[in-house]
């Protein structure tokens, strides 16, 4: 695994964990404090993505957290779910995760399809998202409870092309998808 990648991801999720360490009160959910906190974890498991070892990663930061104490003394409950990199799939994690799991927390979509996929789900339940790698620039008006780590992708763009033409690039051929939003698929 990527050293780079292992030292993100562990930032990610250790600055979520002081995030949510001081949200995770009786006074703010209204609830009795379980021995434990839940968090979601919502990623390509499975498919194309998953070489990048985003849950690995995360896994890494959970046992050090857990073999420290966890926090004020709760260790980390990781409920992971496989979100496949695709919508529909993203859709029945994070409803499992909210109706069953019980979760305040999710960690991902670790892609832009899971991420734009859930977002609305989250946001209606008041549930705090921390997308860790998706650089769309539409995530960034999807609600107040939605957050990320990763620069967007117009920003991303800028600075390669600077970069690029700073060492004298004139010519660049680029090559794209085009990403189909949740509200653009046919219904069934």
């Amino acid at each position: 695994m990527d050293k780079k990648l292992l030292v993100g991801a562990l930032l990610v999720i250790g600055l979520f964990v002081l995030t949510i360490s001081g949200l995770s009160s009786t006074a703010f959910f209204g609830v009795q404090p379980e021995n434990s906190i839940k968090i979601g974890w919502i990623s390509d498991l499975s498919s194309a993505t998953s070489k990048y070892g985003a849950y690995e990663a995360g896994m890494l930061a959970v046992n050090e957290i857990n073999s420290n104490g966890g926090i004020n003394g709760k260790k980390i409950e990781l409920i992971v779910e496989d979100g496949k990199c695709d919508t529909k799939e993203a859709i029945t994690a994070i409803n499992k995760l909210i109706n069953i799991d019980g979760v305040k927390f999710v960690l991902g979509g670790h892609c832009t399809a899971e991420s734009m996929a859930i977002a609305p789900i989250v946001e209606q339940n008041k549930i705090i998202m921390l997308a860790a790698i998706t650089s769309t620039p539409l995530l960034s008006d999807a609600g107040d409870y939605i957050f990320r780590t990763s620069s967007i992708s117009t920003v991303q763009s800028d600075l390669m092309a600077k970069a690029a033409i700073g060492k004298g690039v004139k010519k660049l051929q680029l090559f794209t998808f085009k990403q189909v939003m949740p509200s653009q698929l046919q219904k069934r």
